[in-house]
């Protein structure tokens, strides 16, 4: 299980609110590979389905975006 938030932009227009809680599922392989799904109520995308790398022995995750070319950085706050 996941949880996190995110700043949706939807054609380019700022979200009703700054930060949009998600939650969802996450599948890590040996090789630090894996994907994630996650669910955000108002995202019109929901559920977002992502491929990861987990790096820096966990506490960082790169992640794209299924659908289209974004891509981002996730780093574990303790």
């Amino acid at each position: 299980k996941l949880t996190q938030v995110d700043h949706i932009l939807t054609n380019g227009q700022p979200p009703d609110r700054e930060w949009t809680a998600g939650t969802g599922t996450h599948t890590v392989n040996p090789n630090c590979t894996g994907s994630m799904e996650i669910v955000a109520p108002g995202n019109p995308f929901s559920p977002v389905k992502l491929k990861i790398v987990v790096v820096r022995g966990g506490k960082e995750i790169r992640t794209v975006v299924g659908a289209n070319a974004v891509s981002s950085i996730g780093i574990k706050i303790d």
